[in-house]
């Protein structure tokens, strides 16, 4: 039985939600476009809706980087309609919305959940500054079969572990020469 991870944002790149939801498009005479959404761990994508049975993502459109959203906002129009408005660089406004109201809500709590967890991933690199196996392979210069090997390739979860060990370090010192001087 396969489930879903329980902490997506460990995971560099994985995949959080992808779904279909509406993109209203800019303009005097803005309209709803439904267009096939992926949220990751760093970036929201926007696919046009592919009719093709398999997979609903068609040809790419754009994506937003999550750590530069300013502002994530839900609101209700006076028709009822539950609106997610995702707010770039304090210039640059998307405006998207579900079929349904619930699933919008769901949608918003996903988002603004990975965008928290990225915005704290940007003001706290030790997470992604713990070697993984490949990069520990060019920094010791060792080959695949050597036991160095080994010490280096960490998983996800004890990667987050000691970045969190060593951010509870480095708290701990500040407290320390806060209190001493």
């Amino acid at each position: 039985m396969f489930c879903a991870p329980l902490w997506p944002q460990m995971q560099p790149h994985s995949t959080v939600r992808k779904g279909t939801m509406c993109l209203q498009s800019n303009g005097l005479f803005a309209r709803w476009h439904q267009r096939f959404f992926v949220l990751t761990t760093r970036f929201i994508q926007c696919y046009k809706l592919n009719s093709n049975k398999l997979t609903k993502m068609g040809k790419f459109i754009f994506q937003v980087r999550l750590s530069g959203l300013t502002d994530l906002d839900i609101f209700e129009r006076p028709d009822g309609t539950v609106v997610i408005v995702m707010e770039q660089d304090n210039t640059t406004r998307i405006y998207v919305k579900s079929d349904t109201e619930q699933n919008t809500r769901d949608w918003f709590v996903d988002i603004n959940a990975t965008l928290t967890e990225a915005k704290r991933n940007v003001t706290n690199p030790l997470v992604d500054s713990l070697p993984r196996s490949r990069e520990c392979l060019d920094h010791h210069k060792q080959s695949v079969n050597n036991s160095e090997e080994a010490s280096c390739n960490i998983g996800p979860v004890i990667r987050l572990s000691l970045a969190l060990d060593q951010e509870e370090d480095l708290h701990k010192e500040s407290k320390g020469v806060l209190k001493t001087d």
